[in-house]
C-alpha cells in the first residue's frame, strides 16, 4: 500500500511538472516533493559531502561524481525542461510506434535516473522500457534501489554499468530514443559529444535528446544583461533591454553534425569562423552562449539554467578587433571549444 500511495504522489508531481499551463512557481514545490520522495527511497544524500568525490576522468572528459550528478536535481528549470522534452517525444514516438514497448536508453542516469523515473509513474511498462547506462556503480545501484522500492522495476529493460562512450548496443535492444544529460556550458568538460558520436551512429532512426546545442559568439555589454530592482518592488520585472552583437554560431552537436563527422579520427571536431568587428566599443565583451534544443519546442535558453549562462571566449588575449576566429571542438580528457586566429 506504502508504494501504491508514493506511485500516486510521483504521478500528480509528474503531472504538475508537464502541466502545460505549469511555471517556475509550480515547478519548484513539484521538484521538492520529487526530491522528497528520492530520500525516502534511497540511502544516497547530498549534504555533508565532497561533490568530487567519486567523479572519474575519462579520456572522453569528466564523468561527474554521483553527488554532482544528484545535485542536478537542484536545477529546477533544467530538470522540469528535460523531462518535459522526453515526455512529449515518447507520447510521438509512441504514436508512431509499429513494435512496442517502445525502447529509451538513458547515458549517464545518475543516482536518481531524474529524467526517467518520474515519467515511469505515467507510462506503463507495456508503453515504455528504459535501459539505464551509468559509470558509477554505487549511483547505478541507488538508481535500482529507489526503483525496486517504489515498485517501477518493470519499467526497467537493463541496468548497464560501464561507459556510454563506448557502449555497443545489442542488436536487439536498439532503442527508439537516446537521452543524456552529460553536458556542461559550451559543451565543456563533460563527455556528451562523444557519447552521441558513439551511441547514434549505431541507431540513426533513433530520437536523440537533446536535439542540438548550439554555441553563439556574441559581443555583449554585461551592464545590461540583467535589471536591478529595489527590494520593495511590487510587479513583475521587466525584461533587460539587453545589448549585443551577434557574430555567429561556432558550433552545433545534432543528428547531422554527428554524420558530418563519421570519417574523422583525430582530436578536433570543425566549427565554424566568426570575424571580430574591426572596431567595437569597450563597453563589449566577447562571450559564448549556449541553447538547448531538447526535443521540439521545449528549449534551454540564456540564463534558464547552468548550462546556458554566457562563457568567456577561450583566451586570455585580449582581441583587437578585425582578427577572423576558425573555431573547433576539441576531444579528449578536457573536451571544449577552441579557436584559432586564421
Amino acid at each position: 500500500m506504502k508504494s501504491e500511495h508514493e506511485l500516486a504522489v510521483l504521478k500528480k508531481i509528474t503531472q504538475d511538472i508537464l502541466d502545460e499551463e505549469a511555471s517556475v512557481a509550480t515547478w519548484i514545490p513539484a521538484i521538492e516533493q520529487l526530491g522528497e520522495i528520492i530520500e525516502r527511497h534511497t540511502s544516497f544524500r547530498i549534504a555533508d559531502q565532497d561533490i568530487a568525490k567519486g567523479e572519474t576522468r575519462l579520456s572522453s572528459g569528466l564523468a561527474i561524481s554521483p553527488i554532482q550528478a544528484a545535485m542536478c536535481m537542484r536545477e529546477t528549470y533544467r530538470t522540469a525542461m528535460f523531462i518535459k522534452g522526453l515526455d512529449i517525444a515518447i507520447r510521438e514516438k509512441i504514436s508512431e510506434a509499429v513494435i512496442s514497448p517502445l525502447k529509451v536508453l538513458y547515458a549517464g542516469c545518475g543516482p536518481y535516473a531524474l529524467l526517467a523515473f518520474p515519467l515511469m509513474s505515467i507510462f506503463t511498462p507495456e508503453q515504455v522500457r528504459f535501459t539505464l547506462v551509468e559509470i558509477h556503480k554505487d549511483a547505478l545501484g541507488s538508481a535500482k534501489m529507489l526503483l525496486e522500492s517504489i515498485g517501477l522495476m518493470s519499467h526497467v529493460a537493463k541496468f548497464v554499468c560501464g561507459d556510454a562512450t563506448t557502449y555497443k548496443i545489442p542488436a536487439n535492444e536498439k532503442p527508439d530514443i537516446i537521452i543524456s544529460e552529460t553536458m556542461n556550458a559550451c559543451l565543456g568538460k563533460e563527455p556528451l559529444v562523444s557519447i552521441a558520436r558513439n551511441i547514434v551512429p549505431q541507431v540513426p532512426d533513433a530520437t536523440m535528446i537533446p536535439q542540438s546545442v548550439s554555441i553563439d559568439a556574441y559581443l555583449l555589454n554585461e551592464s545590461k544583461e540583467h535589471v536591478l530592482v529595489s527590494s520593495d518592488h511590487v510587479g513583475g520585472i521587466p525584461e533587460p533591454d539587453r545589448d549585443r552583437i551577434l557574430l555567429g554560431k561556432v558550433f552545433e552537436l545534432n543528428k547531422q553534425s554527428i554524420n558530418e563527422w563519421t570519417d574523422i579520427t583525430g582530436d578536433q571536431l570543425p566549427g565554424l569562423s566568426i570575424q571580430i568587428p574591426s572596431h567595437y566599443e569597450y563597453r563589449y565583451e566577447p562571450r559564448l552562449l549556449t541553447t538547448i534544443n531538447v526535443f521540439g519546442s521545449v528549449r534551454l535558453k540564456d540564463y534558464d539554467s547552468s548550462l546556458t549562462y554566457p562563457r568567456k571566449f577561450p583566451t586570455k588575449e585580449k582581441l583587437q578587433g578585425g582578427e577572423i576566429l576558425r573555431f573547433y571542438y576539441e576531444l579528449g580528457c578536457n573536451p571544449r571549444v577552441r579557436f584559432e586566429k586564421e
